[in-house]
């Protein structure tokens, strides 16, 4: 589980500026999480190399790879503060959040505290932090992408970004 940097965050990326994506992943989104695997782990199974750029938090893949426990699971996301955190549960530590809802509807929602953790996942899950636009890897180094939360906020059109994908996929 070793964070490795291999580019600069741009710009347009704030390092919490997907700050909620961590309470989406590990505590009021799990629901949702659960409902997303669940449809997804049957086109997945058998897979055995998934990239998941955007990765956020890494709920989704976590939830995915320990299903399957495919060969690799890698975790590709430019934040940060996601993946150093989704790190850091992984390795057995837990995360004391405090979440400010943006409409409160009672005193006591002002801000709500979060302990956040989970159990190690299965072997061969791997975390990368780059720029998922610009991946330097070799040409059909894995049998499946998935790219939830990640082609409706990147500012590089949908066709350009499927095209590079589509390079690191394996024929067929």
């Amino acid at each position: 589980n070793d964070l490795v940097s291999v580019d600069r965050v741009p710009k347009q990326q704030a390092a919490l500026a997907y700050h909620s994506s961590l309470f989406r992943d590990w505590a009021w989104g799990r629901d949702q999480i659960q409902l997303y695997a669940d449809l997804l782990t049957p086109s997945l199974a058998g897979r055995r190399r998934t990239l998941y750029p955007g990765a956020g938090a890494c709920g989704l893949p976590i939830e995915i790879h320990n299903r399957l426990k495919p060969e690799l699971s890698l975790a590709v996301d430019i934040n940060p503060v996601l993946l150093l955190s989704a790190q850091r549960m992984l390795n057995g530590q837990t995360l004391s959040l405090v979440e400010f809802p943006v409409v409160p509807t009672q005193s006591e929602y002002v801000f709500v505290e979060h302990t956040l953790s989970t159990k190690p996942p299965a072997p061969g899950f791997a975390f990368l932090f780059s720029d998922a636009q610009n991946l330097s890897s070799r040409d059909g180094c894995f049998d499946s992408i998935v790219t939830s939360w990640f082609f409706d906020i990147i500012p590089r059109d949908f066709r350009e970004t499927a095209r590079l994908m589509n390079v690191i996929l394996e024929s067929g």
